[in-house]
C-alpha cells in the first residue's frame, strides 16, 4: 500500500491566448492544416512533487504564479496539458469562493448536496448536519437561498461540509482569508485537529505566517514553475525577496556559497560581502538622485541574525546599507521611511534626526550604516524608503537629496497567533501608567514586549518602581547585579542601563552572559558566580530556569520536591569583593546592588569586605516559585540576610506589598 497521498509529475498547463475574437473561430476549424493562431501561455510548466499521507504542504507565489491552477488540477477540475497527476484518498476542495454552490438552493440544501458530491449517503449526511450547522453558525441563513449570503457566510458553509466529511485530503486555496478573525480561528483549530488524525493538508495562501504555523514543507512557485521546496520559514523568506527571476537566482547561488565558505565576519570585507549576497536592493521600483552619494546594497535581519524580510511585531529589524561616495560629501546623512500598504508614511527619521554628526566622505569611499527599529507597528505588509542626503553647512535645515530608492520590501510584520496584541490601532506609542505619587506603575501580568531600548521598560515585578523613586533625582552611575539573568526588559537594571547607568552584571546561567553582551555591550558583563572563596562551585540547572542556583542544599531540596534537575556543571567562583575592587573605580559611588534572598548570599555577605564601597541602596529578591501560598515581605525582614543588613548598618527604605522583589537602603523607612 503506498504512502503517497499526491504525486504530481511533470504537470504542465498551456492556454492559447487571441488578440482578436474570431481568431479563435479560425483555429477551430483550420488547425488541422497547420494553421495556428494565437500565441501559448504556459500557467504551469514542468511541476513535480510529491506529497505524503498526513502530511502538510503550503504553496505559496506571487499573483499569477499558477498556485490556483496547480490545485485545481490535483483536485480534478482542471486537466493537465501536459504530465499527470496521482491522487489517493477521499478530497475535500475549497477553491473559488462559492463553487460547487448552486445560489438558487438554500443553505441546507447544497450542503447534502454537496455531501452526496463528496460520498456521503443520505444517512450519513444527516448524522452530521448539526455540526455542520453549528460549525457554520449562519442561523436563520441556513434556510436562505445561498445567493443572499454574504462571501463570510458563503465560505464559513463551505468550510464546514468539506471539513465535516472526514477527507483524506484536504485542499484549500485562500479560503481562510474570508471571514472575522474569530472564524478563522476556528477554521484553524479544526485544520490542526484534521492533521493530528492523519489528513493530508495542501494549503494556498498568501498569508505565509499561516503556512508556517501549518505547513511542514512549502513550495514556492514563480511563473508556472517551482523555485524552491523545503522548509516554510525559508520559503517565505525567498518569497519576499524574490522580485525578478534573475534577483532570485543569484539569492540562491550566492547563499549556498556562503555555506561553503569560511568568513571572518569582523572585516569589513567581509560584511560588505554579505550585505552584497543578501542584497534587496533590486526590490526597489524607485530609484532617484544624482547618485553623487550611492546605495549599493541592503540587507533586512531579524533579531536572530538571520536574513528575512519577516519580521515579529514588536521586535527589531536591523537594516545594513552599504553606500559609496563619488565626490566629498561633507556632511552626510542617511534616512529610513516606512509605508503602510495604503500609501501612508508610518515613520521617518534619519541619522541627522537622530543627533548623530557622521564624518565626511572621500571620493570612492564606501560606508556601512546599520538602522536598527523596533516594529511596534500593526501587523501587516510595508513598503520602505532609504535615501542619503548632505546636509547645507550654512544651513542646517537643508539638505540635497543624492540617492533615494523607493518601494524595498515588502517588510512583513508578523504577530504569533496564539498571542495577545501589545497594543492596537497602527502604531504602538510610548506610555507610562503613573500613580498618584508621580511614579510609574508595576505591572500585573506578563503580557510585555518593548523591546526598544531607548524607551522606559519597566520590569514585572516592580522593583523598578521602588529604585525609580529612590534614585529618580539621581544623575546616572554605578550598579551592581548579582544573579542578573536576564539583560532586557524583564530585569530590574534594564531601566537603568537604558539611562546610561553603568553596570557590572554577574550570572552563572549557560546562555544568560552571551545575551547581555550582546545587549548590554557598555556593561561589565561576567560569567561567573558570586562565592565566599574563589574557586570553582557547582551550578544546578533546572528546567525551570528561575530556579537555577549554585546553592547544593536548596537545589537539592527543590529537586526532592520535584523540580527536575537537567545539568549539573562546575562554575567558576569569585568573590564579591574581588569583583567590586577590579571595576569599581576608587572613588566611584555603588547607587544599588541586587541580591537573592536565598541561597548563599549571607554566607557571601558575611564573609567578604564588601561594606568599604558603601552601595546607597542594596535590593533582595524572593522568589515565589514553588510557594503554594505566594510570598511575604517579612519572609525578607526576618531573614538572615535581612537581619544581617540591619547590623551592617543599612535599614528599610521602601518595600510593596504585591511584588516579589524588594530594597533595602540607609535611610528612613518610607513604604511605596
Amino acid at each position: 500500500m503506498t504512502d503517497t497521498a499526491i504525486s504530481v509529475q511533470n504537470v504542465g498547463k498551456c492556454y492559447r491566448i487571441y488578440d482578436r475574437p474570431h481568431d479563435r473561430l479560425k483555429q477551430m476549424f483550420l488547425y488541422q492544416f497547420g494553421r495556428r493562431y494565437g500565441r501559448e501561455f504556459w500557467a504551469l510548466k514542468d511541476v513535480s512533487f510529491e506529497v505524503k499521507k498526513g502530511e502538510s504542504v503550503g504553496i505559496i507565489g506571487r499573483n499569477g504564479s499558477g498556485k490556483s491552477t496547480l490545485l485545481q488540477i490535483i483536485a480534478g477540475t482542471l486537466q493537465p496539458t501536459t504530465g499527470s497527476v496521482q491522487v489517493n484518498g477521499r478530497v475535500a476542495a475549497l477553491l473559488e469562493l462559492g463553487s460547487g454552490f448552486n445560489p438558487e438552493y438554500t443553505g441546507r440544501e447544497n450542503v447534502y448536496m454537496n455531501a452526496s458530491i463528496l460520498g456521503l449517503t443520505r444517512a450519513e449526511t444527516d448524522a452530521r448536519f448539526d455540526e455542520i450547522a453549528a460549525f457554520a453558525d449562519i442561523g436563520q441563513f441556513l434556510d436562505q437561498p445561498v445567493k443572499t449570503y454574504s462571501s463570510g457566510m458563503m465560505v464559513r458553509l463551505a468550510f464546514a461540509v468539506q471539513t465535516a466529511v472526514n477527507p483524506d485530503i484536504l485542499i484549500v486555496d485562500e479560503a481562510l482569508s474570508v471571514g472575522d478573525v474569530f472564524f478563522q480561528q476556528k477554521c484553524f483549530s479544526r485544520v490542526r485537529g484534521m492533521l493530528k488524525a492523519g489528513t493530508t493538508l495542501l494549503f494556498v495562501s498568501h498569508d505565509t505566517a499561516a503556512v508556517q504555523n501549518l505547513c511542514a514543507t512549502a513550495v514556492l512557485l514563480e511563473k508556472g514553475a517551482p523555485w524552491f521546496t523545503g522548509s516554510p520559514v525559508e520559503a517565505t523568506s525567498l518569497y519576499y525577496l524574490m522580485q525578478t527571476k534573475a534577483a532570485f537566482k543569484n539569492t540562491l547561488a550566492t547563499s549556498v556559497q556562503l555555506k561553503s565558505e569560511s568568513v571572518d565576519e569582523s572585516s569589513v570585507e567581509a560584511k560588505e560581502l554579505n550585505i552584497l549576497t543578501n542584497n534587496i536592493l533590486s526590490s526597489g521600483n524607485a530609484n532617484q538622485g544624482e547618485k553623487e552619494l550611492e546605495l549599493l546594497a541592503v540587507t533586512a535581519q531579524n533579531e536572530n541574525g538571520d536574513y528575512t524580510l519577516e519580521i515579529p511585531v514588536m521586535s527589531t529589524v536591523t537594516i545594513q546599507v552599504l553606500m559609496v561616495a563619488h565626490r566629498y560629501i561633507q556632511m552626510p546623512n542617511f534616512g529610513f521611511t516606512l509605508i503602510d500598504r495604503m500609501n501612508t508614511v508610518i515613520f521617518s527619521s534619519s541619522s541627522w534626526h537622530k543627533g548623530y554628526k557622521l564624518k565626511p566622505m572621500l571620493p570612492e569611499e564606501k560606508r556601512i550604516v546599520t538602522f536598527k527599529i523596533c516594529l511596534s507597528v500593526q501587523p501587516g505588509e510595508y513598503s520602505f524608503a532609504l535615501g542619503c542626503a548632505e546636509i547645507n553647512p550654512l544651513d542646517m535645515q537643508n539638505a540635497l537629496t543624492l540617492n533615494r530608492i523607493l518601494g524595498l520590501g515588502p517588510l512583513v510584520v508578523i504577530k504569533d497567533p496564539n498571542t495577545i496584541s501589545p497594543f492596537g490601532g497602527i502604531a504602538n506609542l510610548k506610555m507610562e501608567v503613573l500613580l498618584g505619587n508621580d511614579a510609574p506603575a508595576a505591572m500585573s501580568h506578563q503580557q510585555n514586549t518593548d523591546h526598544d531600548y531607548s524607551m522606559h521598560a519597566y520590569s514585572l515585578e516592580g522593583e523598578d518602581l521602588i529604585l525609580w523613586r529612590l534614585l529618580k533625582n539621581k544623575s546616572a552611575g554605578f550598579y551592581v547585579d548579582i544573579g542578573a539573568c536576564h539583560p532586557c526588559q524583564y530585569s530590574n537594571t534594564h531601566f537603568f542601563y537604558c539611562h546610561g547607568w553603568h553596570g557590572i552584571n554577574v550570572d552563572a546561567t549557560p546562555g544568560s552572559m552571551a545575551l547581555f553582551k550582546k545587549h548590554r555591550p557598555k556593561d561589565i558583563n561576567i560569567e561567573t558566580v558570586v562565592s565566599s572563596h574563589a574557586g570553582s562551585r557547582k551550578f544546578y540547572m533546572f528546567a525551570e530556569p528561575a530556579l537555577n542556583s549554585c546553592d547544593g542544599t536548596l537545589s537539592m531540596d527543590r529537586a526532592s520536591r520535584g523540580n527536575k534537575i537537567i545539568n549539573t556543571v562546575e562554575v567558576a567562583s569569585r568573590t564579591l569583593s574581588n569583583i567590586l575592587s577590579t571595576y569599581i573605580p576608587p572613588n566611584a559611588v555603588i547607587d544599588f546592588m541586587n541580591i537573592d534572598v536565598e541561597g548563599s548570599e549571607l554566607d557571601v555577605l558575611q564573609s567578604n569586605d564588601w561594606t568599604r564601597f558603601k552601595p546607597l541602596y542594596i535590593m533582595v529578591e524572593i522568589s515565589a516559585f514553588g510557594k503554594k501560598n505566594g510570598f511575604n515581605v517579612r519572609e525578607i525582614i526576618t531573614s538572615e540576610v535581612g537581619k544581617y543588613l540591619q547590623t551592617a548598618g543599612y535599614e528599610l527604605a521602601a518595600k510593596t506589598f504585591d511584588t516579589a522583589i524588594y530594597s533595602i537602603q540607609k535611610s528612613s523607612p518610607n513604604e511605596c
